[in-house]
């Protein structure tokens, strides 16, 4: 299989990033965006995605090795607890079950420095959960990143 990866949270400060270290590296991408937008890059292909209901695109997952899970938001910008774990948790654990059943062998998410599913802290016990979560999954390698503290010039999308 050509190398083709999918980043999930891929106009955030760290799948940004990762982007456009893939395609400088010659791997073909597939980007999953809320909002329009359109690449110049012959490697690069953004798809506007609902994730909401994501289980009715199971096609855009098709032929892709690697996954990497970008997702994440803050408290302030979801408006609430509740909305902050259904990108923080729901949309991850989504994400990775769609790419396992289309192929995808190899699966990457950033956590947090101390996550922790049974932490008293909320932040450090939704990062934990997910983690949980996609360790169940039978990728043939799961990789788990726990930066600290993102430093970086952000974007509101």
């Amino acid at each position: 299989m050509k190398n083709k990866a999918l980043i999930a949270g891929s106009t955030g400060l760290v799948g940004e990033c990762l982007v456009n270290t893939l395609v400088s590296e010659n791997i073909s991408v597939k980007a999953l965006v809320r909002g329009d937008r359109v690449s110049s890059i012959a490697l690069l292909e953004y798809i506007k995605i609902n994730f909401d209901n994501l289980n009715q695109s199971h096609d855009l997952f098709l032929d892709v090795k690697d996954l990497y899970i970008c997702l994440g938001t803050t408290i302030k910008r979801a408006g609430s607890k509740e909305a902050f774990q259904k990108v923080d948790i729901d949309y991850c654990i989504e994400v990775a079950k769609q790419g396992l059943e289309a192929g995808a062998k190899n699966l990457t998410i950033i956590s947090s420095v101390g996550a922790d599913s049974e932490s008293s802290i909320f932040y450090l016990r939704t990062k934990g959960l997910v983690e949980k979560e996609v360790c169940k999954l039978k990728y043939e390698s799961i990789s788990i990143y726990r930066p600290g503290l993102l430093i970086g010039p952000r974007k509101d999308i």
